[in-house]
């Protein structure tokens, strides 16, 4: 195997924040041999920070990074209704509606400029829903926002599209099936004749919301299901497990958490998601620097990889890496059982050896059928 079909993925790091350059190193080679999607950051707040100033610094070295370490770039995101992370700052709250609209139009067609062929894929919405009492987010400020999002990046962009829903659209998605707000708002887009290529959802595991039955296992697989049932691949784009965090004093740090428990359950779910066939990526969202939520890293910061970072590799580099060989029977014919990817197949015979490169999907023929010169 040269390439896994399935996606992993880790949010860009901004290269600024290493101490070393071992560090950017350590960092370069695991994404390099482990990874093969980067999410990188489109939120208009930060590549817009003056009005008409757009600054692309941070943006077009993450896309570098990826092209360096042979990744996939998800562009996250490009409509969020959210004053704190999203808008910039120069976007008054009593913005009319057109004008709002119009600002943002000129921020996707900038994007559209710059990057319709050097991004493979994008979050057009992000935490299209926040409440976890079944309505709507009282954000949404721009009425109609999620389908007016969708038609204009259709007209612009290139490349896949994508809603990201927060992660207490997932939550309450396992409590209230086909009526929690998600499962309405991506059915609504569909029948609106809104193409969406896939669906992601946040899955960020606190202690007290982990305790609690809405995360059983079987309640994720119902959930998975139910939105697989559209036809389009599920993601899960930021996955992070934050033992220690007290949700209502998130900067009090448990110092006493076990990172063993940590890194079993992110093994557990990493199995767990692999193992769904509506599922094809999983991101970890992972924090670092001197400002991040520790409990939630998978690496130190010289970039030496923690019991969940090295669980994490594990997985990736050994369990689901299919590497095997042995000879033909006497009709030429060798069986093996292989995870979904790209693989070079070298054919020993004995005039000389052969190589071949073949992609093994899910929808492609499982037989495999070479002519030697």
């Amino acid at each position: 195997m040269t390439a896994h079909d399935f996606r992993f993925g880790i949010r860009a790091v901004h290269p600024n924040i290493f101490n070393s350059p071992e560090t950017v190193q350590r960092y370069g080679d695991w994404a390099r041999t482990t990874l093969n999607q980067m999410t990188v950051h489109t939120c208009w707040r930060w590549l817009e920070p003056t009005q008409n100033n757009f600054c692309l610094n941070n943006l077009n070295q993450s896309i570098a990074d990826a092209d360096n370490y042979g990744l996939k770039k998800l562009a996250h995101c490009l409509f969020w209704d959210h004053w704190d992370w999203f808008k910039p700052t120069w976007v008054l709250p009593e913005i009319n509606h057109d004008e709002y609209m119009r600002l943002w139009r000129r921020y996707i067609d900038v994007l559209a400029d710059k990057y319709n062929d050097k991004i493979d894929a994008w979050h057009v919405i992000n935490e299209a829903t926040f409440k976890e009492d079944g309505k709507l987010s009282d954000r949404v400020i721009v009425q109609n926002g999620f389908y007016k999002a969708f038609d204009y990046t259709r007209q612009k962009l290139k490349g896949e599209q994508g809603a990201c829903f927060y992660q207490d659209a997932f939550y309450t998605a396992c409590k209230q099936g086909m009526q929690a707000p998600a499962y309405v708002i991506t059915k609504d887009l569909i029948k609106r004749g809104i193409p969406v290529d896939f669906i992601s959802f946040q899955f960020h595991v606190f202690d007290n919301r982990w305790l609690q039955q809405e995360y059983h296992p079987g309640n994720i697989r119902r959930t998975i299901e139910k939105f697989g049932a559209f036809g389009v691949p599920i993601e899960i784009a930021e996955f992070g497990v934050y033992f220690g965090i007290d949700l209502h004093h998130p900067d009090l740090r448990d110092s006493n958490h076990d990172p063993a428990v940590q890194a079993a359950l992110i093994k557990s779910m990493y199995k767990f998601f692999f193992s769904l066939s509506e599922m094809r990526a999983v991101t970890y969202w992972h924090e670092f620097g001197r400002n991040a939520w520790n409990v939630n890293m998978i690496t130190d910061e010289n970039w030496n990889l923690l019991p969940s970072g090295q669980e994490i590799t594990n997985l990736i580099n050994n369990t689901w890496k299919t590497n095997v060989s042995g000879k033909t029977d006497c009709e030429g014919i060798f069986a093996s059982r292989c995870f979904f990817g790209d693989y070079r197949i070298d054919v020993q015979t004995k005039d000389g050896l052969f190589t071949y490169n073949v992609p093994l999907r899910k929808q492609s023929d499982r037989n495999i059928v070479f002519t030697l010169p």
